[in-house]
């Protein structure tokens, strides 16, 4: 069967369903970890993708269930949607499956690359986590180097200049004309 535009446009359907889908899984997914991505348990994406099991199922077997008799021809000849249903019917069985098994697996795998690459720059890391909680500055260090833009570093409280409120003057009186 040759690809045309009547297939080209089953293709599409099939990828706005299938990105629907995986949509929905990876929302599931992500709603059992408060963090997101951070620390996602196997536990927990397998609960998540079986938990939206049944939805795409069901979605993707009433489709095929109106794309099929089309493509095959059941109930008499089709003609020039034919293209559209085979597109759209194997297409959509074939992206259930990527998005029922390969779709959790690529997000494990993501997960244990984000813990990998975490543990890395931890132990890579050169200067130690600050555990401070202040929102105070640190006022011990010394001043930090600014560029000559007019602008001066910040100063201790204690020596901080006071504000001096500044009134404006109303402008002269205009001449009567």
């Amino acid at each position: 069967m040759e690809m045309g535009i009547m297939s080209l446009i089953g293709l599409i359907g099939t990828v706005g369903v299938s990105v629907n889908d995986s949509l929905i899984m990876v929302d599931q997914i992500l709603k059992k970890s408060a963090t997101g991505l951070k620390d996602l348990t196997r536990g927990q994406i397998i609960e998540g993708a079986s938990g939206r099991l049944r939805a795409i199922i069901l979605t993707t077997v009433t489709t095929l269930g109106g794309v099929f008799p089309m493509a095959y021809a059941l109930g008499g000849e089709s003609g020039f949607t034919e293209p559209l249903a085979f597109s759209m019917g194997w297409g959509l069985f074939f992206s259930t499956f990527l998005t029922l098994f390969a779709l959790p697996a690529f997000i494990e795998i993501l997960c244990d690359f984000g813990r990998g690459f975490g543990y890395l720059k931890r132990k890579f890391s050169r200067k130690p986590l600050d555990t401070t909680t202040s929102s105070e500055p640190n006022w011990e260090e010394p001043n930090p180097v600014v560029p000559v833009t007019g602008i001066e570093p910040p100063q201790k409280p204690e020596q901080r200049p006071e504000r001096v409120a500044f009134t404006r003057k109303p402008p002269p009186p205009s001449p009567g004309l």
